[in-house]
């Protein structure tokens, strides 16, 4: 009983405080405090030790002894039903610490979660498992304060010009910032990162929130599926599942129209290397200067901040959808003639050339370019064939574009 309500005074803690478990604590917010007499106290906590706890009430600090405390009521069900599952783990069980982390997660209590995973953090500080969790709970918590941590500005609203060198063809189209297409949204982005997760989601085990009325659509609506679970007990045992758990069954129930309903944190390996590496390197410092001005008709790319999600993910779609004279600047049936890659060779060395522009240069040196092998391979890793994400490209189509076959034959990520 002690341990259950010592810890049930650190849930408060964190919710009031967001401070580490470890640690002490500075007070600013009121708690209510019902003793074993049922006598109820409402006040600004001081102070806690092994003894009890101190607490402001009307000016005067009152302390109070563990064993005469009843509840502290600023928890919920939910958050009390947590408090006596952790208080069942030991501090030196990091993993069944870590699952508690996500157990938490799932139920949206996203301090408890992060204050928990901050006392894993100071004893595993290189862990990258915790900490790439802990960017995940804070950008929730960001924007639940609507504070998000990596704002994104739209390029249409900014009055920065982008550099650029005076052009020797007049009839060569100007760039301006007015022509930068509008950035993809969050849920966009989620949507790709959905399609191009690992074949096997049980084994690389992504972190995934399904929203609780996307569940209650796929009961309603995908009900005579054979993968849905039948009865309520079967229901809410589904409900409990870790979120990629959901998806996979998702999946294999083919319930494409709730995947909008879906989110994914993190870039699936595939995407993770766009963003970090080829859009940063190549598109942003080469290919957007040569093709994605404007040169190429319907071809407008961006370069702001290329390591952002929804400005590499709108670059990716962009490029996804875009053609030239029927030719797909990423093609997933043979990579190695993607007109992304292919006009950044020496153009005796590409089966389709660059088109001719003033100061154009290659950037690879060959075919067997390692830095060519890995974009290669890049495109290779890519969901096949090109499938429907679902999500409306930014710019038009480039002129003279053609469907790329087997962009139809695409029904469900499960397939």
């Amino acid at each position: 009983m002690m341990r259950m309500l010592r810890f049930r005074l650190t849930c408060v803690v964190i919710l009031l405080a967001s401070f580490s478990l470890v640690t002490g604590y500075a007070w600013a917010e009121e708690a209510k405090l019902t003793t074993n007499e049922n006598k109820l106290f409402k006040g600004e906590i001081k102070s806690q030790s092994a003894a009890g706890i101190v607490m402001t009430v009307d000016g005067e600090d009152m302390p109070f002894d563990w064993q005469n405390i009843k509840r502290i009521s600023t928890l919920s069900k939910v958050e009390l039903k947590f408090t006596k599952v952790r208080a069942g783990i030991k501090n030196s069980d990091h993993d069944a610490r870590y699952d508690f982390v996500l157990d938490v997660y799932d139920q949206q209590l996203f301090k408890i979660a992060e204050a928990e995973l901050r006392s894993l953090i100071k004893l595993e500080p290189k862990n990258r498992k915790y900490n790439r969790l802990m960017r995940v709970i804070e950008n929730e918590l960001n924007s639940q304060t609507d504070k998000p941590s990596e704002p994104v500005k739209p390029a249409s609203q900014t009055t920065t010009k982008p550099k650029s060198k005076p052009q020797p063809k007049a009839s060569k189209p100007t760039y301006t910032v007015a022509d930068a297409p509008p950035l993809l949204t969050e849920e966009d982005v989620s949507l790709i990162r959905l399609w191009e997760l690992p074949a096997n989601i049980l084994a690389s085990k992504p972190i995934v929130t399904v929203q609780k009325k996307t569940i209650d659509r796929f009961f309603d609506e995908y009900r005579e599926s054979e993968f849905m679970p039948k009865g309520k007990r079967k229901q809410n045992s589904f409900r409990k599942l870790r979120g990629y758990e959901q998806l996979d069954v998702f999946f294999n129930a083919e319930a494409r129209s709730l995947y909008r309903g879906i989110k994914v944190h993190y870039d699936p390996p595939s995407m993770r290397y766009w963003r970090k590496n080829l859009n940063v390197v190549y598109v942003a410092q080469y290919f957007q200067r040569q093709f994605g001005r404007g040169q190429i008709p319907g071809l407008v790319l961006l370069k702001r901040r290329p390591k952002s999600d929804q400005e590499a993910y709108t670059n990716f779609l962009i490029l996804n959808e875009a053609q030239n004279d029927g030719k797909p600047f990423i093609n997933r049936e043979e990579p190695e003639k993607s007109l992304l890659l292919q006009w950044g060779l020496p153009r005796e060395e590409a089966v389709y050339p660059a088109p001719e522009q003033s100061g154009w240069k290659p950037y690879f040196s060959k075919p067997d370019d390692p830095r060519f092998k890995r974009a290669v391979a890049w495109i290779k890793g890519l969901y096949k064939p090109k499938p429907d994400y679902g999500v409306k490209s930014p710019v038009p189509p480039v002129a003279g574009s053609k469907s790329v076959a087997g962009a139809d034959e695409n029904k469900t990520k499960a397939e």
